[in-house]
């Protein structure tokens, strides 16, 4: 490959062809000029037609463009290759089609949710299950047919071919079987349908008269068990005289305050007996004339400490607690157990101890005011004998209400536990009835059930098909050999809307926001010349774009790198020829190949590549002692020497910027053909040294990002990107009056 082919660039004038003295062309070893400009030529381009945000058709045609024949090739290779597989594995023979009804599970109140699609998908699997299969092998006729004989597990056979479908919103189910031979197909098919519906759904309904039977005995069973429950329930009723706890409650508490007045009735006959004997005893010390408190008798002392105020408040606290012990008793089920009875009585057990302790102190005191008062009173306010009817009748009294006390705690004990077990019972029998109302309800819904029609009904038995299924192999493997056609042919032209290379000279402003200062054509060929036309319409472009350099700003740009984000994108070519239009409108340009890795000026100018720039940054020679003329008047070049590892480093060392001043001082106007600067540093210390940079682009080549970036790194180190310029756009149609050949 030649130089300027490497560098994207476009041949020209033929072989020993003389450059037009007025274009000042440059040859490419003497073989051909560089190439020319369409008539398109514009800086700022209205947005796409589809809009910043929507799909770029534009983009997508010229995708198909540049990759339309490997895409027909890709198509063309996928499509026998998934045609022609599609055509031997899709299904031959003749089909047989079976239409069933499956419809949807019925109670009293309509539909079951949830059960259709279960009750679907069991009786599908059941009507493929070996005991069906087996049980149509073995119908008559059935075995001997050729279509079962030569296969050998014939029921392994039917499961793997008997294709089952049931739309999901639909009852219908269909069963389709493809065998060779026609008859023989819609046969084995029938058998198998007769076989599901003689032993699965048939017996699916005997299966249910049996569940029907179970629940009509588990239902008398469950209300014979209630009627029994409620005779005892009432029983037990009778008992407390109530049918609801509130009453009980209510009797209970009556009961408990009319067994509290008794217990008060019996403490205050007490209380009397023991005043009685106190005087009793008095009244017999006195007429013994005896003054020890020994001989006053112990029931005298115990009675007047009855009468202290301290042993009455223990003895009322010992009486209440004493109700509420019994009162708790009464209302637990779980009786001394309970831990509010272990409570109670433990209060109970202490202030009896209490009640003990506090007599004993008050004893020794009692007896000596005892003998005391029997030594102060003459005799006894009241005689003995009163004294003693009134015990009689006291005691006879407090016998009959301890008789009345203890029969009353029987009984509020007993309906105590009467009413316990009579909510115990309430609510066994509340479940009972709940258990017995539910399967009265299924009882009724089965009963329902079993008189409706079978759930699954033969719509219309399989006839024997009448056509083979080549018609829709030869279909189906057409329409797989187009689909895989268009996949190949969308994932090639896929792949190339990927790669995102830029296809016209709009989406430089659209889609990367830089100025396009213009185009350079591709140049057709006609024979083994360029057209005239063709190659003035490039030069017309090449000085279009000069001028819109020159004019960039107030001060025209003195120094123009000219640079690419890749490899083959033009830069040198579009650094060759814009040096040459500078030349020919008779400024002095010199032409500096910094490209020190891959130079090809010289090749373009047709000179020696010599010593050269990278000299000159090594120091070995002078800046001008590497300037070498042109056969373009004018035009002079700096070509790139022998590059090596210090002439890269040198780049980024003061000297750089001395050495291009003084050729900036020597000349009108320097071009600088730069490295690609996507992946090296070279055109960025160029740059920097410019006043401008123009970046070169390739119609098909040059990707959005890469170009993107590309600027972005530029502008990062200060250079002002001044536009681009694209390589290889198509020529339009010529204009005669203004595209003709210059003379």
């Amino acid at each position: 490959m030649t130089a300027s082919e490497a560098d994207g660039g476009f041949v020209a004038t033929p072989a020993g062809a003389v450059p037009s003295p007025s274009l000042g062309g440059l040859t490419i070893r003497g073989d051909m000029p560089l190439a020319p400009f369409p008539d398109y030529q514009t800086v700022t381009v209205p947005p796409s037609v589809d809009g910043p945000s929507g799909f770029d058709t534009r983009r997508l045609l010229h995708a198909v463009r540049r990759r339309w024949l490997p895409a027909l090739l890709v198509g063309s290779l996928l499509a026998p290759l998934v045609a022609v597989p599609a055509w031997f594995l899709l299904p031959k023979g003749y089909e047989a089609v079976v239409w069933l009804q499956m419809r949807s599970e019925q109670g009293m109140l309509g539909p079951v949710a949830g059960v259709q699609d279960q009750y679907r998908k069991t009786q599908m699997q059941l009507l493929k299950s070996p005991f069906v299969l087996n049980s149509a092998l073995r119908r008559p006729g059935v075995a001997d047919l050729p279509t079962i004989k030569e296969q050998d597990d014939p029921s392994d056979w039917l499961a793997k071919n008997i294709v089952m479908s049931a739309p999901q919103e639909s009852e219908v189910v269909t069963l389709r079987l493809r065998g060779p031979i026609a008859e023989d197909t819609a046969k084995i098919l029938n058998a198998v349908t007769e076989s599901y519906l003689d032993d699965i759904v048939n017996k699916d309904r005997a299966d249910r008269l049996a569940k029907r039977d179970q629940l009509e005995k588990k239902f008398k069973e469950s209300q014979s068990e209630l009627r029994s429950r409620k005779e005892k329930f009432y029983e037990i009723a009778r008992t407390t005289n109530s049918l609801s706890s509130s009453e009980v409650t209510t009797n209970r508490a009556l009961m408990m305050d009319q067994l509290a007045g008794i217990r008060s009735d019996i403490e205050t006959a007490e209380t009397d007996l023991a005043r009685i004997d106190t005087e009793l005893a008095i009244a017999d010390g006195l007429d013994s004339g005896k003054d020890s408190a020994e001989d006053s008798g112990d029931d005298a002392v115990e009675a007047m400490i009855d009468r202290d105020p301290a042993v009455a408040e223990v003895k009322e606290r010992i009486r209440s607690l004493g109700q509420a012990l019994s009162e708790q008793l009464a209302r637990s089920a779980r009786g001394a157990s309970e831990p509010s009875v272990r409570r109670l009585r433990d209060q109970y057990q202490s202030a009896v101890r209490q009640l003990n302790e506090v007599r004993a102190e008050l004893r020794p005191q009692v007896a000596r005011q005892l003998r005391s008062n029997i030594g102060n009173q003459g005799q006894a306010a009241v005689s003995p004998a009163v004294l003693r009817v009134r015990r009689a009748v006291i005691e006879k009294n407090l016998e009959a209400s301890r008789k009345e006390y203890q029969k009353l705690s029987e009984e509020l004990l007993l309906i105590g536990r009467a009413n316990s077990d009579l909510e115990l019972r309430r609510g066994e029998i509340d479940q009972l009835e709940q258990v017995t109302g539910l399967l009265g309800k299924q009882l009724e819904a089965s009963s329902v059930d079993i008189n409706m029609p079978s759930r699954v009904r033969l719509l219309e038995p399989a006839s024997v098909p009448q056509s083979s299924s080549d018609v829709s192999r030869m279909v189906l493997a057409g329409l797989s050999g187009m689909f895989a056609f268009a996949t190949g042919v969308g994932l090639t032209i896929g792949t190339e809307l990927l790669r995102d290379r830029l296809s016209y000279p709009e989406e430089i402003p659209n889609r990367v926001g830089v100025r396009l200062l213009g185009t350079l054509p591709r140049l057709r060929r006609r024979g083994s010349k360029r057209a005239p036309a063709d190659v003035g319409r490039f030069m017309e472009a090449i000085d279009t774009i000069r001028t819109l350099t020159m004019q960039a700003g107030r001060d025209a740009a003195k120094m123009i790198l000219v640079t690419s984000a890749g490899e083959h994108e033009g830069k040198t070519t579009l650094a060759a020829q814009l040096a040459a239009s500078i030349a020919r409108s008779g400024k002095r340009t010199l032409l500096i190949d910094g490209d020190l890795r891959h130079p090809s000026v010289h090749s373009i100018v047709q000179i020696d590549l010599g010593t050269g720039f990278s000299e000159v940054l090594r120091g070995e020679c002078g800046t001008d002692e590497v300037i070498q003329p042109t056969e373009i008047d004018g035009l002079f070049t700096v070509t790139a020497g022998g590059c090596d590892t210090e002439s890269i480093l040198a780049l980024s060392r003061p000297q750089l910027k001395t050495t291009l001043r003084k050729y900036r001082d020597a000349f009108d106007h320097v071009v600088i053909d730069s490295g690609p600067c996507i992946e090296l540093a070279d055109a960025l210390l160029l740059g920097q040294q410019a006043d401008v940079a123009v970046v070169s682009v390739m119609r098909d080549v040059t990707s959005v990002p890469n170009l993107t970036a590309s600027i972005g790194r530029l502008r990062s180190v200060g250079i002002t990107v001044l536009g681009c310029v694209m390589h290889g756009v198509a020529l339009g149609k010529s204009r005669r009056n203004y595209t003709q050949a210059l003379r």
